[in-house]
């Protein structure tokens, strides 16, 4: 389902998933504040919280209400986020933030379902109309700094080599990873740290297979949102939106190569350990 609150198309489309509250909103308000020819795609999984963020955002920023919709997408299941990528019509797709996630405490299958497999599909549905756009189409996924700590402290030196250095494996070989652990039961939060990893790699293999395409991943930081709420996050929303902002809309990253992860600053930052933010950037492989 797709709903319209205004009437005029600007000249970018840009989708953002998980977008009803949270740094997904944060993300769709600042696009619209500070950017006039973007039209934004708010998508969530309840069409009713969705339409309720629009109605909200719109009565907040009058001006940007004719470049905003709402599209109802669950990126946990095929047959919703194939019939959102079809409302979507046959132009081009400018961008594509993939922001919906669940947090810690919910077990691999889920954690995996949704933060990996969920960007994976959605990716899938829409590379034909990010195809078609001119400036090259851009994706960006929002990771967490729980992906390189996992892979820091994995204990299973195979699992650790690929998800470090996934340009040297191969996008099955993670998917063989992701499905090792579905069983599991979760220990010390791993499930979501690992969900991260595995999407970190997964945009390794967008970046390398679509070289047409702008393709990269961030942490937004630890912002006190519903996934962090009662762990010490203190950071408003707002502050998450640095870095997937700089990696839809600047221009700098279209020139550099595509398939990094960057850090809350926006800097780049290595896959396998931790960046503190405002140190100097990642320059390895």
């Amino acid at each position: 389902m797709l709903v319209a609150v205004g009437e005029a198309l600007a000249t970018m489309r840009v989708v953002v998933t998980g977008a009803n509250k949270g740094i997904g909103r944060a993300i769709v308000e600042r696009l619209l504040r500070d950017y006039s020819d973007v039209h934004v795609y708010l998508a969530a999984r309840s069409a009713e919280r969705g339409v309720a963020a629009c109605d909200e955002i719109a009565a907040k920023m009058p001006e940007a209400a004719s470049r905003l919709e709402f599209l109802e997408m669950d990126v946990s299941d095929d047959v919703s986020v194939r019939r959102a990528a079809d409302s979507l019509g046959p132009g081009p797709l400018y961008g594509l933030v993939n922001n919906a996630g669940i947090g810690f405490g919910r077990g691999f299958r889920d954690a995996l379902q949704t933060n990996f497999y969920g960007p994976m599909r959605v990716c899938e549905a829409l590379l034909p109309l990010l195809k078609q756009s001119d400036p090259a189409g851009r994706i960006v996924n929002i990771a967490s700094a729980s992906a390189p700590n996992f892979v820091n402290r994995c204990g299973v030196r195979e699992h650790r080599d690929v998800l470090a250095r996934p340009a040297a494996s191969t996008l099955d070989a993670v998917l063989d990873i992701a499905k090792s652990y579905e069983t599991m039961t979760d220990y010390e939060d791993a499930a979501y740290g690992l969900s991260k990893a595995c999407l970190n790699a997964l945009t390794v293999f967008l970046a390398r297979d679509n070289p047409d395409l702008v393709v990269n991943s961030c942490t937004p930081g630890y912002i006190l949102t519903d996934l962090t709420r009662g762990m010490g996050a203190s950071k408003k929303p707002e502050e998450g939106t640095k870095a997937p902002v700089y990696l839809l809309m600047d221009p700098e990253p279209a020139s550099l190569p595509t398939g990094r992860f960057y850090g809350s600053d926006a800097k780049r930052s290595p896959l396998d350990r931790y960046r503190e933010p405002g140190t100097p950037p990642y320059d390895g492989p």
